[in-house]
């Protein structure tokens, strides 16, 4: 998605958007990342997008969105818990 991300804010044809867009992608990118930091969350993210393409191969789009619903809310708690831990030192 970060490379898309970039690539799109490339042709945007609005410098300032496309320094916008850069950003975002860019911070979007950290923020997946230390979402997945853990090898327990790596292996529980993998589990649930695999879920995912199953139920899409399935044509099951309610289930899909349940469980990539579930994994966004699980990087975000799981990015958030390292942020404020990282904040008070631990």
């Amino acid at each position: 998605a970060y490379q898309y991300w970039v690539l799109f804010a490339r042709e945007v044809g609005n410098r300032r958007l496309s320094r916008m867009l850069s950003s975002l992608s860019l911070q979007t990118l950290r923020y997946s990342k230390l979402g997945v930091a853990s090898k327990e969350r790596r292996k529980r993210s993998l589990k649930g997008w695999r879920e995912a393409l199953h139920a899409v191969a399935q044509g099951d789009a309610d289930r899909f969105i349940e469980l990539t619903s579930r994994l966004m809310r699980e990087s975000y708690w799981s990015s958030r818990s390292r942020i404020f831990a990282t904040a008070a030192g631990g």
